[in-house]
This record gives structure tokens, C-alpha cells and sequence, in this order.
């Protein structure tokens, strides 16, 4: 039987995932992250175009000039010819065309992996089913049929898709936070710092909230999903006996029963992710009050109005980002809890041969 640490991040089970797969497809991931990575420049760059475009527009309403960095800028692009008017409908329009650019090539290589993973879990579902009937008998019967329907089908898809395919979007939205932060650090080092430590610290408090209530009522919905699959098989199978003898009843109010503590997980498990949601969406509203007042007590207002613009931009990317972080941890936590069975199977059938 596999071991399930449900207090640990599992990577002795991601592990035993990432194996699922051969060593084409784990290149292909690979690949998949390093298109991601350079994904996260077109945020930074979008993010830099707005700093710029600020700090030109409050230059321009007190009829200074840019300052030195943004000159230098300016001249390396070799727009410091152009108009101020025009010169910020540019780089305004740049940013907004960097942004949309980067969320649909997000958007379509995620659809490519999503689809490419799906066949993925056919295959490896297939070749599961040729082990599990490649064995005795007695090790067929075992085991409920929906029991063992549900390792090859639901199970699996919870790895490949619950874990592997969340894995990557984990890791791409780890390296778009690391370059924003990168980024807003040349402009400020103490703000972008604290500003990380604070939803940094926000994150880990929800999941450490959050997981473990997660992985317990995906477990439980596991196994209840395959009790009320094999209750259902069994009254199908055993009508023309109950409806002689009776007993209809007792399955039917059976099923009932389950069915309705079925709906009580289910609609707690989707509860769940609107908590952080909502929880963040307050955290940036904060954040960014904290950060205009630091801004507009230690430095002067046009400073302070151009980093603010600056962290207002970053937050359309920072804040998605971080809601995305902390959700998809805790969908690996319970797609690897709610793949326990499966795990199982998995442990049983090692060294087994194909059919």
C-alpha cells in the first residue's frame, strides 16, 4: 500500500507521478517551462513601459524633463524625438500589447499541454488496465469492480491531470513572480521586499488553513464516489432478487444517504478556493494603500505617484498569480489524496508485464 504523508508537500508522490511518464514526455514539460520563463519577460516589460509612461506623463504636467533614467531609456529606443502625446499613446499601447500577447500565448500552450496531457491519461489508463488484467484471478476479484474502475479512470486523471498538468502552471506562475519581483526590486528594493514577504506570507497562511481540510474531504470523496458507484452497481444488477424479495428500500435510501454527503464534500471543496480568492483580492487592495503611504512619506510625490503606478500595474499580474499559486498547491495536495487508490494499484501492479 502506498504511503500517503498528508503532512509533507508529498514529493516522494509527485516523484511516482513525473515516473508515470517516460522521459520524452518529461522533456516536453521541460520545454513547456522554459516557454513559460520567457513568458514572464513580456509581463516585465509591459510592467516597465507603464513605469515609463508615468513618469513621462508627471514630468510633463510640471513641464520638466524625464529624468535620467527614463532619458536613457527613451534614447536606446530612440524615441526621444517623439512628442510627449504621442510618446505616451505608444508606450501605453506597447505595454497593453505585451500584456494581451503574453496571456494568449499562455493561453494556447496551456490548451497544447492540457490536450496533450489528456492523451497521456488515456494511455496511461490503458496500460494500467492491461497489468490489472494481466494478474490471478483472485487478484482481479479483489477488489470491487467500481473500485477498480475508479483507479484506472478517475484516479488517473487526478495524476495526470490534477498533479502533473497543475505542476506546470505552479512552476511558470513561481518564475512570472520571481522576474516581477526582480523587476520592481531596480525601482524599489525595500517596497517590492516587503510587499513580497506580505503576500508571501498571506499564501502560506491560507494553504497551511486551508490543506489539510482540502486532502481530508478529497480522500473521503474518493472513497465515497467508489461506495456509491458499487451501491448503484449493485441494485441495477440485483433488481429481479430485490423486487421478489424486497429490499429496494434499504439501497435506495443507501444511496440517498451517500449521495447527500457526496454533495455536502463537493460543495465544500468548491467553497474552498473562493477563500483565497477573496482573501487576496483584500490583501492587494491593502498592500497597495501600505505602499502609497510609505511612497508618499519618505519621498516626494512624483516619485511616489510613479511607483505607485509602477505597483498597480505589477499587481494585475502579481495578485492573479499568487491566487493561482496557492489554489493550484492545494489541487496537487488533493488530487494526490484523492489518487490514493490509485497509488495502490500502482504499488500492486510494479514488475507486472503488459498484456
Amino acid at each position: 500500500m502506498a504511503s500517503i504523508n498528508l503532512s509533507a508537500l508529498q514529493f516522494t508522490e509527485i516523484k511516482k507521478v513525473l515516473l508515470l511518464l517516460d522521459k520524452k514526455d518529461r522533456f516536453r514539460l521541460f520545454l513547456v517551462l522554459v516557454v513559460n520563463t520567457l513568458l514572464a519577460f513580456l509581463d516585465l516589460i509591459g510592467v516597465a513601459l507603464i513605469g515609463v509612461a508615468t513618469a513621462v506623463l508627471i514630468r510633463g504636467l510640471q513641464a520638466q524633463e524625464a529624468g535620467n533614467q527614463v532619458s536613457r531609456f527613451l534614447e536606446l529606443l530612440n524615441l526621444d524625438g517623439i512628442p510627449q502625446r504621442s510618446l505616451l499613446i505608444l508606450l501605453v499601447c506597447t505595454a497593453v500589447g505585451f500584456f494581451i500577447l503574453k496571456t494568449i500565448l499562455s493561453v494556447y500552450f496551456l490548451r497544447r499541454t492540457l490536450r496533450y496531457m489528456s492523451i497521456r491519461n488515456a494511455q496511461i489508463s490503458s496500460t494500467l488496465v492491461s497489468k490489472m488484467l494481466n494478474r490471478p484471478v483472485e487478484k482481479i476479484f479483489s477488489k470491487s469492480i467500481q473500485h477498480q474502475i475508479y483507479n484506472v479512470t478517475g484516479g488517473v486523471e487526478r495524476l495526470i491531470g490534477g498533479v502533473v498538468t497543475t505542476l506546470v502552471v505552479i512552476v511558470s506562475d513561481l518564475v512570472l513572480l520571481l522576474v516581477i519581483l526582480v523587476g520592481l526590486m531596480l525601482v524599489d528594493p525595500i517596497t517590492s521586499i516587503g510587499t513580497f514577504i506580505v503576500f508571501a506570507g498571506i499564501g502560506f497562511l491560507l494553504y497551511f488553513l486551508l490543506h489539510k481540510r482540502v486532502v481530508i474531504l478529497n480522500t473521503k470523496n474518493a472513497y465515497l464516489s467508489i461506495y456509491f458507484n458499487q451501491k448503484v452497481s449493485e441494485g441495477i444488477n440485483s433488481f429481479r432478487d430485490l423486487f421478489i424479495k424486497g429490499g429496494r428500500e434499504f439501497y435506495v435510501n443507501e444511496i440517498r444517504k451517500t449521495k447527500m454527503k457526496l454533495a455536502g464534500y463537493d460543495a465544500e471543496i468548491k467553497f474552498i478556493p473562493n477563500i483565497s480568492k477573496y482573501t487576496i483580492e483584500v490583501s492587494v487592495i491593502l498592500g497597495i494603500a501600505v505602499v502609497a503611504g510609505i511612497q508618499f512619506y519618505l519621498f516626494d510625490s512624483n516619485r511616489a505617484i510613479a511607483v505607485i503606478s509602477l505597483f498597480l500595474a505589477a499587481s494585475t499580474r502579481i495578485a492573479p498569480a499568487i491566487i493561482r499559486l496557492q489554489q493550484n498547491v492545494i489541487a496537487v495536495k488533493s488530487s494526490l489524496s484523492g489518487a490514493k487508490p490509485t497509488f495502490e494499484l500502482i504499488d500492486e501492479l510494479n514488475g507486472i508485464e503488459e498484456l
